[in-house]
Formats: C-alpha cells, structure tokens, sequence
C-alpha cells in the first residue's frame, strides 16, 4: 500500500473514458518484482478506482490538492497516462 498527496488532479481522455491525473509535489520513483514496475521517476500519477465511492470523490476532487492511498504500479498499456498507474483506496482533501 502506497500513501501520497497529489497538487491537483486533472481529467484527460478520449472517446467514452475519462481518466484522472494526479501531479506529485516532486518527482518519485517506484520499484517492484517486475520490470513494468520500475520506474526511475515521474512527476504524474494515473489515479482510478474499482470502488464506486471512492470513484465519485475522486470525480468530485478533481482541481483539487488531495491525499491518496492505494496501490502503485508502472503504466502497461496506452491507456494509462502517466508513467505510475494507483488503483486508489482512499481519497481525502488535503
């Protein structure tokens, strides 16, 4: 489980999707297992959620400073917008 507080978060996307960007205070990095997971630095987070709630106040924080807890992994497909993807947990107002 990571924890991080994101500057703001912006929505891009095309056709249906709508995807949540979330720009870090400083660049970080992020190691795991497998190579995909290795990512030497960034300075953006793809942030989404499974959970409905969780989903609807990420929705709603959008232009907002925020807290966010989840898990952390590098970008697989084009989809993914940011080098770090976060299946978030927990968002809070920060």
């Amino acid at each position: 489980m990571h924890e991080t507080g994101l500057c703001g978060l912006r929505t891009c996307g095309f056709d249906r999707r709508v995807d949540r960007i979330g720009r870090l205070p400083a660049p970080v990095c992020l190691s795991g297992a497998d190579d995909i997971d290795k990512v030497s630095s960034a300075d953006t987070i793809h942030v989404y959620s499974s959970d409905e709630a969780v989903a609807q106040s990420l929705k709603q924080l959008v232009g907002k400073k925020v807290k966010v807890k989840g898990n952390a992994f590098g970008a697989i497909t084009a989809h993914h917008h940011a080098p770090i993807v976060m299946e978030i947990s927990e968002i809070e107002a920060d």
